[in-house]
């Protein structure tokens, strides 16, 4: 064959090219206990839900003296988690009547997952509302969370695992360490939406610094966290506190770490409570029963014992500041902001 003729032969294709289009969009209503991955994926979501409970009250337990009641906390977290796990469904089935409306979008830069089921919307907002109004800032966090979480997108070149599974008619998009997105796709478009995001995937790979795995890290600043807190639950007579104020630090300090870093100003609320207070009791005069002795400042009657646990809860705090500061300006990122900046990012 000539050159010529086999030059033009190689510089075209040997099928012709369907037409791609510049983006897909569709709406669906979305089985909520009846999809395998929705089930898989909530079942996932409780589990750690029990795991994490089981560790922060063992660690109180722990802390504070209760030791040989930690067995039966687990079992508890575990007990909590399934009935929580159950009153899911059921709320599930009766509110939403097994389906959520959500309408899925693709295009050249991200994949976009938005929930359009206006009752979603207004469990979220009753959810924050019976929050404030019980004092339950768990029941506030969680509708703030899934008040924020009805639009997310996901930018391809944040993208590093797919998952096909054409017998559910589903698409799971992760990053290096979760799932970011499922697209629940029709029973007529999945093969369009697997082949608009294989494409889309392997025009814009991963970045190199989507790959780093965050885990390690959080979990190393999760067990720093645990430690810096720990002294503030050991004070003793006579700056011995209620374990509430601690309590409230631990839990959103590792909120600011896991979740957003908006909620370090509680943590600084929190340690400046707490440090304050230690200042007034150091400073209390008190009288002895002891004619000899008189009145006496309580601080001092503070030990080895008690200087060291200051000591201790000082450096635990200063680390507490380091690193909320650092979440706070994006020098250090946060597991799910962070996911959410690179997921983000065009």
């Amino acid at each position: 064959m000539p050159r010529k003729r086999l030059s033009q032969a190689l510089s075209q294709p040997a099928v012709p090219v369907e037409e791609r289009p510049a983006a897909l969009k569709w709406e669906m209503a979305v089985p909520l206990v009846t999809h395998p991955l929705m089930v898989w994926t909530i079942v996932k979501a409780f589990t750690l839900v029990a795991i994490l409970m089981s560790v922060f009250l063992s660690f109180l337990m722990a802390v504070t003296g209760g030791a040989d009641t930690i067995p039966m906390v687990v079992a508890m977290s575990f007990g909590t988690a399934a009935f929580l796990l159950v009153l899911s469904v059921i709320g599930s089935v009766i509110i939403y009547g097994n389906r959520m409306t959500m309408r899925f979008t693709l295009d050249d830069e991200a994949a976009r997952a938005e929930v359009t089921d206006t009752r979603a919307k207004a469990v979220s907002i009753t959810l924050i509302g019976l929050g404030a109004l019980m004092g339950k800032p768990g029941a506030v966090g969680t509708g703030l969370t899934t008040l924020s979480d009805r639009d997310r997108r996901a930018a391809w070149h944040g993208i590093v695992k797919v998952d096909y599974y054409p017998r559910f008619k589903a698409v799971r998009l992760s990053n290096v360490w979760r799932t970011v997105m499922i697209l629940f796709c029709t029973d007529g478009n999945y093969d369009a939406v697997a082949a608009f995001v294989a494409r889309a995937t392997a025009r814009k790979p991963a970045k190199a610094a989507s790959r780093v795995n965050p885990l390690p890290r959080l979990l190393m600043h999760t067990v720093l966290i645990a430690l810096a807190c720990l002294p503030m639950f050991l004070f003793e007579h006579p700056i011995k506190m209620d374990i509430f104020v601690p309590l409230l630090v631990l839990c959103f300090a590792l909120a600011t770490l896991w979740l957003i870093p908006v909620m370090a100003y509680v943590v600084w609320a929190g340690l400046a409570f707490i440090w304050v207070n230690i200042g007034m009791m150091l400073m209390v005069e008190r009288t002895s029963q002891f004619r000899s002795v008189g009145r006496y400042m309580a601080y001092e009657v503070l030990d080895g014992n008690d200087i060291a646990t200051l000591v201790f809860a000082a450096v635990g705090t200063l680390y507490l500041i380091w690193l909320t500061r650092g979440l706070m300006t994006g020098r250090i990122r946060a597991a799910l902001a962070g996911d959410m900046a690179d997921l983000d990012d065009e």
